[in-house]
């Protein structure tokens, strides 16, 4: 217990030292699964705890039953341990976590904001082939709770740019109660199996805005004449607005190491006066 516990320092405290972008080299090689699955991020709730340093964070509570106190994490540590190591990053990340971490205005990720994105790289049966196609998806509040919204749908050849947007019919609008779970992203969107069918009211799942586009409506179309079906998401990011002046992307690393799950692989710095015409661009184009 002692010589685990020690492992965990000596890991806060190299991510918190400037070379903490380098791939961890001087850490016991020989490590357990156990050893892996305390340090993984595994959900991308439990990035936004660790984030957050929330007092009943995973992390914190297994130190806290392993070792007595989890009084040697601090959150500057926990955010700078979210970073995928195995890349090289500068003084932005630097900045970002000073930034975020100031005790005067502590900045913080919430799962219910409705700036942030799953980008969901879906893969449809068309005409008999195997396409993939990106589907990006916001929390949005549904009576008193949240529920998953398609938000933006990617480019691909089964669309026809040339024709103008369809004109919506009344159905369009009328929704039913349906919702996509906010859980769903723990299991990857398989519930959109049972969702996206002929049978589906767009209002449902897709926002209006959307619905109203070239794409999004030749994309309900084809869905409900059964020329566009859904099998599964091969891979999914996460993409996060919420905190100003900063568009952070996340991805799932596996590997065996200490620094993996959901990790962030890229930091750009956003004109935080053009963030919202920069998600509505990016929504149309993912």
């Amino acid at each position: 217990m002692q010589s685990a516990k020690s492992l965990l320092m000596v890991l806060l405290a190299f991510i918190s030292s400037p070379c903490y972008s380098q791939v961890v080299s001087n850490l016991p090689q020989q490590k357990s699964d156990k050893s892996y699955f305390f340090y993984e991020v595994k959900l991308i709730d439990e990035f936004i705890e660790r984030f957050n340093d929330e007092p009943n964070s995973y992390i914190r509570r297994q130190s806290r039953n392993l070792y007595g106190t989890d009084s040697f994490i601090t959150r500057r540590q926990l955010i700078k341990s979210l970073f995928n190591k195995q890349q090289q990053w500068g003084q932005e990340v630097n900045l970002f976590t000073s930034t975020v971490t100031d005790t005067t205005n502590p900045l913080y990720l919430s799962f219910t904001d409705s700036n942030w994105y799953v980008l969901a790289q879906c893969v449809f049966i068309h005409n008999d082939k195997r396409i993939t196609l990106p589907l990006a998806m916001h929390i949005t509040a549904l009576d008193g709770g949240y529920k998953w919204m398609i938000a933006g749908i990617g480019h691909s050849s089964v669309f026809d740019t040339t024709l103008p947007p369809g004109l919506p019919t009344e159905d369009y609008y009328t929704t039913t109660g349906d919702y996509i779970p906010t859980s769903s992203h723990g299991t990857n969107f398989v519930t959109l199996t049972q969702l996206l069918t002929k049978s589906m009211h767009p209002a449902d799942y897709f926002e209006p805005y959307l619905m109203a586009t070239t794409r999004g409506h030749q994309f309900i179309e084809l869905v409900q004449h059964e020329k566009l079906t859904f099998k599964h998401v091969s891979q999914m990011t996460f993409h996060f607005f919420t905190i100003r002046g900063w568009l952070i992307i996340v991805a799932n690393y596996k590997r065996k190491d200490d620094n993996r799950g959901w990790l962030i692989t890229s930091l750009q710095p956003v004109d935080t006066t053009a963030t919202p015409q920069l998600i509505s661009n990016w929504l149309l184009t993912p």
